[in-house]
């Protein structure tokens, strides 16, 4: 399922409530570092901590009973048995300390906490006996926590319109239909999303689609720079690279002109403060003169020696003198840049790739 692109994401409490009160938890940890490099807020909403402290204060009491227990059951094997309570020298925190250090949790873990909005009882009294979701049918009250927890996620999203808004929980309550259509209806787009594990493989997939998008972008930016400096890639190649159109019967035509065709296959390395390395391929268009040339004189231009040698005193040359040839040389280069403003080129290597005519001719120069 391809989901929009969210703006802000909310945890429900069933997502995290058997986290550690300092949230450090690999999944937690991956899904926040997601968020961050797409831009996403991760959001608690206060209702959603006050019942994860509360769950995490009934499960020390539940601790407590089970010592008291054990302490009773414990006695009867002891060689010594202590006046006091077995582990009387035992301290836990109060429930204000649970608060403090899950507060001190969601803000070492970058977590955005949304305040619990003012609540109008008389609203939530009609959308009780009405039963609109999540509140459940029955006129019990069944449903309200999670109806604070939308109401909460609702008047934060309303601030912040654009984008989706996802709502993390494996509780079918925020699924429901009705909550999806009250929220289009304010212009807000809620999408529920179950689970950790299902939200970080969605996001995972939006964070690799922005890195190829990126690359492109890096791509197209670094090729309009490369067509701006044609003239100094041209100098380059006229001074370093030797390129091979004759064989044993026509000798090398003269190179009138060369311009490029084309730059390709961009791969770049972006440094904050190192020059960008860069290889690239540039496609090159040679202008030839193949015209006819008197044999009976030294050789001029790397002609063949062998007609000369047999005293042909002219070859007529092609029918066509001047002709046009397409070689791609692979650069290696490095691109100066100031606040990713691109500005100096350097061109420290090339390759002349091997086509399928140029490696036949360089086979027939290997007979000479």
């Amino acid at each position: 399922m391809t989901r929009k692109h969210p703006k802000d994401l909310y945890l429900d409490t069933n997502a995290i409530d058997l986290f550690p009160l300092n949230l450090e938890q690999a999944s937690l940890i991956k899904l926040r570092n997601l968020c961050e490099e797409l831009g996403i807020v991760l959001n608690l909403p206060e209702p959603v901590f006050n019942e994860w402290v509360e769950h995490h204060y009934q499960r020390l009491l539940g601790i407590l009973d089970d010592l008291n227990s054990a302490d009773k059951k414990g006695r009867q094997y002891l060689e010594t048995v202590p006046e006091g309570k077995l582990f009387s020298d035992l301290k836990f925190i109060t429930l204000k300390e649970m608060r403090e250090r899950g507060r001190a949790g969601i803000k070492s873990q970058r977590i955005n906490l949304v305040q619990l909005p003012a609540i109008d009882v008389r609203y939530f009294f009609d959308l009780c006996i009405k039963a609109e979701p999540p509140f459940k049918p029955g006129g019990q009250g069944k449903g309200f926590k999670d109806s604070v927890i939308l109401h909460t996620i609702l008047v934060n999203a309303r601030s912040r319109r654009d984008g989706a808004h996802w709502i993390i929980s494996g509780d079918s309550a925020f699924s429901m239909n009705e909550i999806s259509t009250k929220a289009d209806a304010e212009g807000i787009s809620i999408e529920v999303v179950k689970g950790l594990s299902a939200a970080i493989e969605q996001l995972e997939g939006m964070l690799g689609a922005k890195k190829q998008k990126q690359i492109e972008d890096l791509r197209a930016k670094v090729r309009h720079f490369l067509s701006d400096k044609s003239t100094e890639i041209l100098m380059f190649v006229r001074n370093n690279v030797r390129f091979s159109f004759g064989t044993i019967l026509t000798g090398e035509p003269n190179i009138q002109d060369l311009k490029v065709k084309s730059i390709k296959n961009i791969e770049v390395v972006p440094e904050k403060l190192m020059p960008w390395k860069v290889t690239f391929e540039v496609e090159i268009e040679l202008r030839l003169d193949r015209s006819p040339r008197d044999y009976t004189t030294v050789p001029r231009f790397g002609d063949s020696p062998l007609l000369s040698s047999l005293g042909l005193p002219v070859f007529p040359g092609s029918a066509f003198p001047i002709s046009t040839e397409t070689r791609v040389i692979r650069l290696e280069a490095k691109i100066g840049h100031t606040d990713e403003t691109l500005n100096v080129l350097a061109i420290e290597g090339a390759e002349l790739l091997p086509t399928a005519n140029s490696l036949i001719m360089g086979y027939l120069n290997t007979l000479k």
